[in-house]
């Protein structure tokens, strides 16, 4: 029996390490994080770290299992769901000597690895946003997997609870799910609350927002009254008043007084939102979080079988079997915008290694007129224009031989995409 017990220390001391004389982790075998998600370069992709507080080394499991619940609750809500090949989720098991966290209006106290605590009300915090004591710690367990964009706190904790800053943090409290969407909207897309309050315990529920502080820099909020320049105008109905009371039928866009935790002088899109309710993300909130996710995949990876994807397929390789031939393909519409979005879009194509002393590269629109040849040399060639809003298939690259020289020739092309002078897809 001793032998045993012996032999189980040893184990204990192998899987649970404190590295660098700070952090208590539980490595994963010779790792000291575990790949949840991995979908590419961290240089590209946008990679989160979960990272536990307040899980003792028997409690490891009900970690994991709150991370693969969390990565459910992205998964589950738009456009996290669509765009999760934006994301790299890692998993970084840190190991505490006591269960749960600080409750500073309790007056409890916890001996945790990372000094999570709830806020303290006599301090003037909201009980409600967990943080910690000590962020450097966390910094320090989150830099343990490959790259952290945004390191995830989660406590080991059923009061509700959560916040966003340079740290994002979340209670595991029933229903959770919504705290990490909510949480990581602050801090993937900017995004504002768009509660009425702050402390919400009576104390302030009614304030007025100063036009004198300005424009919100968030791409939720506005003090902006003036239909022709709000920040989602192209969502709003041109019938639909302003501000907007009435939520008939439901998701009415347009703006709804309160948010940014004042009652009034200030907007948002819909009556509810994620940042506000834990409903689906509003307009403006959507559009923000569609763009910056979109910009993390590749046209494949939003739409394997879409016309982008295919285009861009079809350049990659192709064969002159007649120097007569003429090849087009369709320049489909921003992957990342929503159905209703209105802005022109700034297109840019580059081709890189396709001649133009040899062939002629242009964009035309559907009545085969000439929108903008390509301009370069014999590494490639860049092709430039705006299309304009509604358009989706209505232009195209059109590549020809100048002469017979060219006939039977086998191109490879490297192209870049670009809408809006965001890269949208290499290859």
């Amino acid at each position: 029996m001793k032998t045993l017990v012996k032999g189980l220390c040893v184990l204990l001391i192998l899987i649970s390490v404190r590295v660098s004389g700070a952090i208590n982790i539980q490595r994963n075998g010779s790792l000291n994080y575990t790949p949840i998600l991995n979908n590419g370069p961290v240089s590209v992709k946008y990679d989160i770290v979960f990272v536990g507080d307040g899980f003792t080394a028997a409690q490891q499991a009900a970690f994991n299992t709150a991370v693969d619940q969390a990565v459910q609750a992205l998964r589950n809500l738009q456009p996290y769901g669509s765009r999760m090949c934006a994301f790299n989720i890692w998993r970084v098991n840190v190991v505490s000597a006591e269960s749960g966290v600080d409750h500073p209006a309790d007056g409890v106290f916890v001996n945790t690895e990372l000094d999570c605590r709830y806020g303290n009300p006599a301090a003037m915090e909201a009980e409600r946003c967990v943080t910690s004591s000590s962020p450097a710690k966390c910094y320090e367990a989150g830099n343990f997997a490959p790259a952290a964009d945004a390191v995830f706190v989660l406590v080991n904790d059923t009061q509700w609870g959560g916040c966003a800053g340079g740290l994002v943090f979340s209670s595991i409290a029933a229903g959770f799910a919504g705290i990490i969407t909510h949480e990581l909207g602050h801090k993937v897309g900017g995004l504002a609350d768009e509660y009425d309050c702050y402390m919400c315990d009576g104390s302030d529920d009614n304030r007025t927002y100063q036009a004198a502080w300005g424009e919100p820099a968030a791409k939720n909020l506005t003090i902006n009254t003036n239909r022709a320049t709000i920040k989602w105008g192209s969502f709003i109905n041109a019938t639909t008043p302003l501000p907007t009371t009435s939520n008939v039928p439901a998701g009415v866009v347009g703006l709804w007084e309160g948010g940014g935790y004042y009652r009034f002088g200030i907007y948002r899109s819909q009556f509810n939102c994620q940042m506000r309710d834990l409903n689906e993300f509003c307009a403006a909130c959507n559009q923000e979080m569609n763009i910056i996710l979109s910009g993390k995949c590749t046209a494949c990876e939003i739409d394997p079988a879409g016309l982008l994807c295919a285009f861009l397929k079809n350049l990659d390789r192709f064969k002159w079997i007649n120097w007569r031939c003429r090849f087009r393909w369709p320049i489909p519409g921003c992957p990342f915008c929503p159905p209703d979005f209105s802005r022109d879009d700034i297109i840019r194509v580059v081709l890189e290694g396709i001649d133009p002393r040899e062939f002629n590269i242009s964009v035309i629109d559907a009545t085969g007129k000439v929108v903008t040849m390509g301009q370069g040399s014999e590494k490639g060639v860049e092709l430039s224009f705006s299309r304009k809003s509604g358009s989706k298939a209505n232009y195209f690259v059109e590549v020809s031989a100048k002469s017979e020289a060219s006939q039977g020739k086998v191109s490879t092309i490297k192209t870049n995409l670009f809408i809006n002078n965001k890269e949208v897809a290499m290859y």
